[in-house]
């Protein structure tokens, strides 16, 4: 299930890149540092390198601010340490601690697990619960003909391989769910795909463009994807596109690649 390691091990990833970062920056400034004196209502700076001090003027505005980005830098640098120290301590008590809901099914007996299931608690326990969940569905058509691994009746080969993907990645989802934006607008869709990511527990929407050599099929779509972008589902976030054209199927390395990003 969806834990604060997740977010934990995430923030320390972007605390590390900002250390090397800041490291990199600082070591290209100006050695020593800056030093601010007040005298007679008037800030007068130096540059402090070991014992010398050097007193800087108008002139020296360009080292000026170097050092005082310098001294900004370094300090951020400070908090950015002691940030991942804290997060990484907390991190390894966490790890430490026993009874870990999803490993409790694991640490059964074998003979008894078949009888089991999983809780809601676990990743799996809430993604049978969601794949159990009744949910209205686009009408069926004389073009829903292809019949998935998962028994759905899909409308074409490419979408049969996909949901087939997500079949046998163990990934749940509904085919053709009604996703309903804006009733007054009348803002309804059936995405093809509607996906529940089971780590996180979040919804990914995936749509497939298989008829890109059609105008028509492209301005509807083009319209649709605004109204998505609208109602905040967007690509690279919470929908994945795929395409494919007359002389350019599916990739499936492709469908494989987006899997691996943004469901597992």
């Amino acid at each position: 299930m969806p834990t604060v390691i997740d977010a934990m091990e995430s923030h320390i990833s972007i605390l590390d890149h900002h250390e090397r970062r800041l490291r990199t920056s600082i070591s290209k400034l100006p050695e020593g540092s800056l030093v601010v004196s007040k005298q007679r209502g008037y800030s007068r700076f130096y540059q402090q390198v070991g014992e010398k001090r050097v007193y800087l003027g108008k002139n020296d505005a360009l080292t000026i601010s170097a050092l005082a980005q310098k001294q900004y830098e370094t300090r951020t640098l400070e908090a950015v340490l002691d940030q991942r120290e804290v997060l990484s301590g907390c991190l390894e008590k966490i790890k430490g601690i026993s009874g870990n809901v999803d490993s409790v099914y694991s640490e059964l007996d074998e003979e008894i697990r078949g009888f089991v299931r999983k809780d809601e608690a676990t990743d799996d326990g809430y993604a049978r619960k969601w794949s159990e969940e009744e949910y209205a569905a686009a009408r069926k058509t004389d073009k829903h003909v292809i019949e998935t691994m998962n028994k759905d009746l899909v409308r074409s080969k490419s979408e049969a391989l996909i949901a087939d993907r997500l079949f046998t990645s163990g990934i749940p989802y509904r085919y053709e769910q009604l996703l309903i934006l804006d009733m007054r607008k009348n803002k309804i869709y059936y995405p093809d795909f509607t996906i529940l990511n089971k780590r996180t527990h979040k919804v990914i929407y995936w749509e497939h463009l298989g008829m890109l050599g059609d105008k028509k099929y492209c301005l509807d779509n083009l319209c649709k994807l605004d109204d998505y972008s609208r109602y905040g589902i967007i690509p690279g976030k919470n929908l994945i596109l795929t395409y494919e054209s007359e002389g350019r199927p599916l990739s499936m390395a492709y469908v494989n690649t987006m899997i691996k990003e943004f469901l597992v």
